[in-house]
Order: C-alpha cells, then sequence, then structure tokens
C-alpha cells in the first residue's frame, strides 16, 4: 500500500482532518486489499492503524476545544 496522505497542517485545527483523511484512505487500502485476496482477513492491520487514527484526531479535537 502506498496511499498519498498530506498530514501537512498549516494550523492545529488542520491536523483532526488530516488524521481523519488518513483513516478513510487506509480503511479504503483494507477494503481493496480484502477484494483483491478474496480474504476478509487481509490488510486488517490498515483497518487497525485507522481506528488509532480515528482516535487521536478525537483527542486533537478535545484539546483544541480546551484552548
Amino acid at each position: 500500500m502506498n496511499p498519498d496522505l498530506n498530514l501537512d497542517c498549516a494550523s492545529p485545527e488542520d491536523v483532526p482532518a488530516a488524521l481523519r483523511a488518513a483513516a478513510i484512505k487506509f480503511r479504503e487500502a483494507t477494503s481493496d486489499l480484502q477484494a483483491a485476496w478474496g480474504d476478509k482477513s487481509a490488510g486488517v492491520i490498515w483497518s487497525r492503524f485507522a481506528t488509532i487514527l480515528e482516535a487521536a484526531a478525537t483527542k486533537c479535537d478535545a484539546a483544541i476545544d480546551k484552548i
């Protein structure tokens, strides 16, 4: 997998959206691998990484809200 991820953020407020965009690409990679290999367990690590990125985005939102 070689997604074109852009994690270059101009401000802290941009970070959650960048993390969520990366998570979406990771979930798409999971689906692509599962379809290509015909195996539901293929690419599961990308799905797990997506979940971690989504949680991080939520924590970033909370940190921004406290400012």
